[in-house]
Formats: C-alpha cells, structure tokens, sequence
C-alpha cells in the first residue's frame, strides 16, 4: 500500500530527476559534501562495462564512493553497475563503497544475490545502507526544495547573471531551515511518546496503590477464612461422636444385630464426616482465591516500589512472584498451589481396568 514516500516521489515522473532529486536530497541530509563527498565521479572503465558513481571522495591514498537508489533495483543497468562495483573491488584493494537505497522497495532476485555476494566478500569495504522510508521522505523534501531553488532559464532568454556565493549560500540557509524543521520534529515526537510513556507508568502506580490500600482487608479476610475453617473442623469431631450416640440408641431400640448396629453407626458417621469434608474442601478453594489475590497485590506493590512499569514487567518476562511469607498467616507454610485441568484418580482408575 502506497505511503507518504511513494506519493511525494510519484509527483515526478522522470526517472532522471527522481535520481537527482534523491542524490541531491542525500547529499545534504548526510552532509556528503562536510564529509568531503563530491557529486559526479569520473567514469570508470571495467570489463563489465562503464560505471559512473554519485560520490567520490579521495583520502589519504584511498577511495570512497556512494551510489544512491530511492526506488527499485532491477534490470540490466542496475546489475550491470553491481558487477562493475566487484570488479573495482577485486582490482583497487583501497577501494571502499557504500550502497545507499531505500528501505521496502522492490530488489529483484539477480541484483539481490550480487549484493549478498559483495557483502560477503568484501565485509570491509562493501556497506549496504537502508535508509527507513521516514528519512526517506525527508531526503525527498530537501531534494525537492534544493531542485525549485536552482535558477531555471526559460526557452529563448539569457542565463540569468548570480553574484558568486549568493546562490549557494542561499541554498545551504535554506537546507539549514529544513534540518532544523526536520530536528524540531522529532524532538516533538519524542516528548509525545515520553509523554505517553508517563501516562501509563501514573495509572500503573494509581492502581497499585488501590491495590495496596485493599492488602490489609484482603490479609485479614484469610486470616478469618482459616479460623473459620479450623473451628469447622473442630466442630464436625463432636458431630460425629454425636452420630454415633443417637445411631447406636436407634439401633438398640430397632432391636438390630450388632452387625447392623455397626453399620447403621458407619452410615450415619460417613454422612457426617462427608458433609463436613465438603464444607472444608469449599473453604479451602475460597482461602486459596484469596491468597492468590493477595499475592498478586503484593507483587504488584514489589513492582511498582521497584520502578518497573507492568508492560516492561510483560517485555523482560518477569513471571508472577509466590506470596511473600510475612503476608501469608502464622504457622501457614505451603505456598499457594494451581490444581491443572485433566483426567482425575477416577479417569486414570478406568483406564488401568481397560488395560
């Protein structure tokens, strides 16, 4: 799908401009010509055929040059300046080159095995540079101005006369201007998403302080939770031992056997021990509901007193801290536990039977 990049540089049709407006754009974004870049190289002749590369710059004995592509690659000139490039490698060992292009635009499968092949082997004087589609568009804008500010002679008139310097310093202000927009820009951008980063971290802190103002209820919720669980059992002992009284002076007074006596008493003590059982069982997954949540909270507290954001948390693979131990309740050892989805005693009992 088309973006800002592809709908500036399809305003202009000519593939020659496109190329100088880009080269020109390059130039002054990276500041090619303070790094002592100059545009237009000589010709260089090579088996492969004549080569001619957008900037050059001799230092010290050696050779630097920069190609630049703001669209596609493919076709014969395009592969036909790859194999050139190899050759100048293989023959000037002083030689270095960048490949400058585009990030997302199309490579055909040939110019892309050439290019894998130059970095592979010359690691040292063959970079391949994509440039993002965002510096991308602003390379364009600066092309685009330098190309309106040149002095353009209409059909049938006299070059206009410029007083020397006048037009390359006005040039070098305006692309000045248009860095500094560039830079203000993203200095905006910046602050927006540090601004965002803020927001999240102070509604982030917000809710661990609610949840650490619940922590005190939410401990004292459990700690009640396990009374009443044990007074429970302590009540049932003597339901039980009532059971058996009032089952063995029905039994007597039915006449029944000793045996029956016993099993009347067993019924009566297993319906007992059940329902008191059940009741334990039903306190003990609301204790372990509450743990969790109290666990949950005091991490939570642990992050926040920590510095660390829940969607940092998320990214760097912190996993749910157990329940610290001065908040669970004296004399209570074992650290909550998750009972997993699967086939029970039962399931596993019927498998063995078909066995």
């Amino acid at each position: 799908m088309p973006d800002g990049y592809d709908r500036d540089r399809d305003r202009i049709a000519d593939n020659n401009i496109r190329g100088r407006v880009f080269e020109n754009g390059t130039y002054l974004y990276f500041r090619d010509r303070e790094n002592g870049y100059e545009q237009q190289s000589r010709v260089y002749e090579t088996p492969e055929g004549r080569i001619q590369f957008d900037k050059v710059k001799a230092d010290q004995g050696r050779t630097f040059s920069i190609e630049d592509k703001s669209g596609r690659m493919e076709g014969r000139k395009d592969e036909k300046q790859l194999r050139a490039l190899r050759v100048i490698l293989e023959t000037d060992k002083k030689h270095q080159h960048m490949l400058r292009s585009v990030e997302g635009e199309y490579v055909s499968k040939e110019c892309q095995r050439l290019i894998d092949g130059l970095k592979k082997d010359f690691k040292d004087r063959f970079t391949h540079k994509e440039i993002s589609r965002t510096e991308a568009r602003t390379i364009w804008a600066l092309g685009v101005d330098l190309e309106r500010s040149k002095q353009i002679t209409p059909p049938g008139q006299g070059k206009q006369l410029e007083l020397p310097g006048v037009g390359e310093k006005a040039r070098e202000q305006k692309a000045q201007e248009l860095q500094k927009r560039r830079d203000k820009i993203a200095v905006l951008a910046k602050a927006r998403e540090a601004a965002s980063k803020f927001r999240a971290v102070q509604r982030f802190q917000e809710s661990a302080a609610r949840g650490r103002a619940d922590a005190p209820q939410r401990i004292d919720h459990e700690r009640q939770a396990h009374e009443q669980a044990r007074q429970a059992r302590a009540v049932s002992a003597p339901g039980r031992e009532a059971a058996e009284r009032v089952a063995q002076e029905m039994a007597a007074r039915l006449g029944l056997s000793r045996d029956d006596q016993h099993t009347a008493v067993a019924r009566e003590t297993e319906s007992v021990s059940a329902q008191a059982e059940r009741e334990a069982r039903d306190k003990e997954a609301r204790e372990q509901l509450t743990r969790a949540d109290t666990a949950q909270t005091a991490y939570m507290q642990n992050l926040v007193e920590r510095g660390i954001p829940p969607e940092i948390a998320r990214l760097q693979g912190y996993i749910q801290a157990p329940v610290i131990a001065h908040e669970r309740d004296p004399g209570h050892t074992e650290a909550p536990t998750v009972q997993r989805g699967g086939r029970g005693d039962e399931g596993r009992g019927i498998e063995r039977a078909r066995s």
